[in-house]
C-alpha cells in the first residue's frame, strides 16, 4: 500500500486527557486527508498508547489506514508494553532483536518517517534524544507537548 508513514513518540508517563487526545485526533485526521496511511508505534508509554487508541479510533472511519508496531524482543521479558500486545490489532508488526533497540528513537525509526508526532515537555529523556535528532536530520515534525503538558508530575 501507498502512502506516507506518520510515527509517534512521547515520555511514558503522561496523563491523557480530552484536550490532548482531540488535538491529537484531529492532527493524525488531518494528516490521513493529506496522504497519510501508515501509523508506526512503539509499546513504551503512555503517549503512544493514546496516539495507538486515537488512530484504532479513525480506522472505523478510514479503513484503509494501517497500523504498524514496531517492538523490541526485550519489552515483552520485562513487561514494559503498554499498548495492549494482539496482532490483530495491527497490520504490520516489526520485530527487533534486544541490540537493535536503538532503532527506536534514533536514526532508521526517525528516518523512515515521513512525520513525526512528539509529546516532549522536557529536555531529558530518550523521547527529546529522538526529537533532538529529528531537528538535526530535518525530518519532518509536530510536538504537542509545547501545546499541551500533561505530563505527571
Amino acid at each position: 500500500m501507498e502512502g506516507k508513514l506518520c510515527a509517534f513518540l512521547g515520555h511514558r508517563e503522561i496523563v491523557p486527557n480530552e484536550e490532548l487526545r482531540s488535538a491529537l485526533s484531529e492532527l493524525v485526521e488531518e494528516l490521513i486527508k493529506n496522504g497519510y496511511t501508515k501509523f508506526f508505534f512503539t509499546p513504551m508509554g503512555n503517549f503512544d498508547h493514546l496516539a495507538w487508541e486515537v488512530v484504532t479510533y479513525l480506522k472505523n472511519k478510514y479503513s484503509f489506514i494501517q497500523r504498524w508496531y514496531c517492538i523490541e524482543d526485550n519489552f515483552l521479558t520485562r513487561g514494559m508494553i503498554q499498548i495492549p500486545f494482539n496482532s490483530l490489532n495491527f497490520e504490520k508488526i516489526i520485530w527487533l532483536p534486544k541490540e537493535d533497540a536503538v532503532y527506536r528513537d534514533k536514526s532508521e525509526f526517525l528516518e523512515d518517517s515521513d512525520f513525526v508526532i512528539f509529546y516532549v515537555v522536557h529536555d531529558f529523556g530518550r523521547a527529546n534524544k529522538a526529537m533532538e535528532y529529528a531537528k538535526k536530520k530535518k525530518v519532518p515534525f509536530v510536538n504537542l507537548g509545547e501545546k499541551i503538558n500533561t505530563f505527571k508530575k
